[in-house]
C-alpha cells in the first residue's frame, strides 16, 4: 500500500517533458532526376514544409557511393519561413554527375529564442534517394 501511495504522488509531483518543436519535412522519401529542357539536362526538385512557428536554417547537398559532397542542389543554404514551403531544385553539371549522385541530404537547424529556460536543440538530417529516370 505504501508503495502504491508513493508511485502516485512521485507521478503527481512529477513536472511533464515534451517537444514542443514541430519539425520540417521534405515531400517525398526519394528524388527523382528527369531529362527537361532542349539540351536534355537532368533535373530534380524537392518540396520542403515547416509546420511549426519558428524559422529552421536548411542545409541540403548531394553524396555519391563514396560519401564526396557535391553543390548541385540550389539554394544549398537558406532559411525555411514558419508556416512555409519551398522547392529545393537538383541541377547536376553534366551526366557523369548525375549517374554518380546516389544521396540528398537536407540538415535542419532550430533557431534558438533568449529564454531563461534550458532547452535541447537537435538538428535533423534526411538522406534521401537519388533516383536518375534518364
Amino acid at each position: 500500500m505504501l508503495r502504491i501511495f508513493i508511485t502516485i504522488l512521485l507521478l503527481l509531483t512529477s513536472l511533464v517533458t515534451k517537444a514542443e518543436i514541430l519539425y520540417p519535412w521534405p515531400s517525398d522519401t526519394e528524388v527523382r532526376l528527369k531529362i527537361s529542357g532542349e539540351k536534355g539536362q537532368r533535373r530534380g526538385t524537392l518540396r520542403i514544409t515547416n509546420p511549426g512557428d519558428v524559422p529552421w536554417l536548411v542545409q541540403t547537398w548531394a553524396e555519391d557511393e563514396h560519401y564526396r559532397r557535391y553543390n548541385v542542389v540550389y539554394p544549398s543554404v537558406y532559411r525555411l519561413e514558419p508556416f512555409g514551403a519551398y522547392a529545393l531544385n537538383v541541377y547536376p553539371d553534366s551526366n557523369v554527375i548525375s549517374k554518380k549522385l546516389k544521396w540528398f541530404l537536407v540538415t535542419f537547424i532550430p533557431s534558438t529564442v533568449k529564454e531563461n529556460k534550458n532547452q535541447l536543440f537537435m538538428p535533423v538530417t534526411y538522406r534521401l534517394k537519388i533516383i536518375d529516370e534518364g
